[in-house]
């Protein structure tokens, strides 16, 4: 060295001070906070949590074991950082009753591969007769990676609930994942959330019941993208409300799968649903292979839909009915968005050329053949018009 000592090689520890090592390890330990896993049993009443710290990024175990709680579950929660690896689970050996909301981690900037695992649990009460919420991972802003709820034999009655795999209020929400097996949800179900940014996630459910809409992934303003998997049904119905691969509320594209195996669903069903973009999407209808159930759906089916945008799609049914209109894709005219049952606007001739045309009727579908035919395909494009916005 410049000054005839030995230098030591990069990264080493030797040598260096003695308070700057504990510096160092202080540090290293208060970056990712882990705690023993926590069980609780019997009554309990107040918020119940495997670890809460006030900053840096936590790690938290909550366990269930014939617990009755009136109160919120949180795995892990930190106030100033990330929520990672943090779980509540429940055996199912003895059963659990929850009035309250459940979260996996809990972090202010990123949440990343925390758990909700509940078996043979009910969710009702009192206190969350407005809704209570089951999710995997939760954070204020930043990434919401690779979370997941899991919910089999588990019931949540009386309430407007929402079961999220992974939401962030701003930032990606990807990679997260919401299966019910057996269960019965009153409410919404999404595998990725977020308010802000790209949404990507998955909901499996197997012979359930979901009250409301599920969405794959859903983003308020941004990318969406996602995949539903619906097998089976739950006293003879799977959902009752629209299902839809990805959703984007606005400034984004949309793009999905929809995959019905022996579902029964009371509304329509979207691949990709976009409110001012693109959208394509694709939805398989099946059979139920192991009980030989055929899907049915009430409402319509479109592969890919948007408001106000270019759409693309495909459908597939193999095993199964729709008592609505299928369509590979949907969309509205930009400048005249009141198609649906709207006469004057359907009749504008302008416009329904251009709707024609992005149809794929062509530039001359309304100018050749005799007034007969030109007449017939003008019925043809109006029915097309009418249905295809409804």
């Amino acid at each position: 060295s410049r000054y005839g000592k030995k230098s030591l090689p990069e990264r080493s520890g030797r040598g260096a001070p003695w308070f700057l090592c504990a510096v160092t390890a202080w540090v290293s330990l208060t970056l990712c906070v882990s705690a023993p896993a926590r069980t609780i049993s019997g009554r309990i009443n107040g918020n119940q949590y495997g670890s809460e710290i006030s900053s840096g990024d936590v790690t938290g175990d909550l366990d269930l074991s014939g617990a009755r709680v009136t109160g919120d579950l949180i795995g892990g929660l930190t106030h100033d950082g990330k929520a990672v690896s943090s779980s509540v689970r429940s055996s199912g050996n003895a059963g659990d009753n929850i009035n309250g909301s459940v979260t996996g981690g809990q972090g202010t900037n990123g949440a990343e591969s925390n758990v909700v695992d509940l078996h043979w649990c009910q969710i009702v009460g009192s206190r969350i007769s407005a809704g209570a919420h089951v999710e995997g991972g939760v954070t204020e802003s930043g990434k919401a990676v690779g979370n997941s709820v899991t919910l089999t034999d588990t019931f949540l009655l009386m309430g407007n609930h929402i079961v999220t795999g992974g939401r962030t209020g701003s930032g990606e929400a990807t990679g997260n994942a919401v299966t019910v097996t057996s269960g019965y949800v009153s409410g919404n179900v999404y595998g990725s959330y977020t308010g802000e940014g790209l949404a990507d996630g998955a909901v499996n459910l197997n012979a359930s019941l979901v009250t409301d809409s599920v969405y794959g992934g859903y983003s308020e303003n941004g990318q969406a993208d996602g995949t539903v998997t619906i097998t089976g049904q739950y006293y003879g119905f799977s959902a009752e409300g629209n299902v839809y691969g990805g959703f984007s509320e606005k400034n984004g594209s949309a793009i999905g799968t929809v995959n019905l195996n022996g579902a029964v669903l009371s509304q329509s069903v979207y691949g990709g649903y976009a409110a001012d973009g693109a959208s394509d999407g694709t939805v398989s209808i099946s059979v139920n292979s192991e009980t030989g159930d055929l899907s049915t759906v009430s409402g319509s089916v479109y592969g890919g839909y948007s408001a106000a945008g270019q759409a693309g799609g495909t459908v597939t049914i193999t095993g199964g009915s729709v008592t609505g209109s299928v369509y590979g894709a949907g969309f509205r005219c930009r400048r005249h968005r009141n198609h649906r049952g709207r006469r004057r606007c359907i009749r504008h001739r302008q416009c329904l050329r251009r709707c024609i045309r992005r149809m794929g009727g062509g530039r001359r579908f309304l100018q050749y053949g005799s007034s007969v035919e030109r007449r017939q395909r003008h019925r043809r494009g109006l029915r097309r018009l009418r249905f295809g916005f409804g």
